[in-house]
C-alpha cells in the first residue's frame, strides 16, 4: 500500500518519538492519534504549523525565526483536535 505524503509524515513521526523516547518514558506512541498537523509544544513553546520532528529544526515561533536543537529528556507535549495533551 502507497502512503499519502501526509500519511507519512505521520508515520515517521510516530518512529521518531518511539526511537528518540527515554527509556523510563512509559508514553504508549502507538495509541496516540496522530495527524498531519498536530499542534506540539516543548520548553512551553507551542508549534502549530505540520507535526514537527523532536531534535534539530527550524520553526516559527511568534513570527521569529528561532533555531531549536532539543535535548532528547526536554518535556514534549502532543495536543488532540480539543486543544488537550494526549
Amino acid at each position: 500500500m502507497q502512503l499519502t505524503y501526509g500519511q507519512y509524515l505521520i508515520e515517521k513521526n510516530r518512529e521518531q518519538a518511539i526511537r528518540t523516547s527515554p527509556s523510563d518514558d512509559d508514553t504508549n506512541y502507538e495509541k496516540i492519534n496522530w495527524y498531519n498537523d498536530m499542534k506540539t509544544s516543548f520548553a512551553n513553546k507551542e508549534l502549530a504549523d505540520l507535526v514537527k520532528g523532536i531534535c534539530n529544526f527550524v520553526s516559527f515561533v511568534r513570527w521569529e525565526l528561532e533555531m531549536h536543537n532539543c535535548h532528547p529528556y526536554w518535556e514534549i507535549a502532543y495536543y488532540d483536535d480539543e486543544d488537550n495533551v494526549v
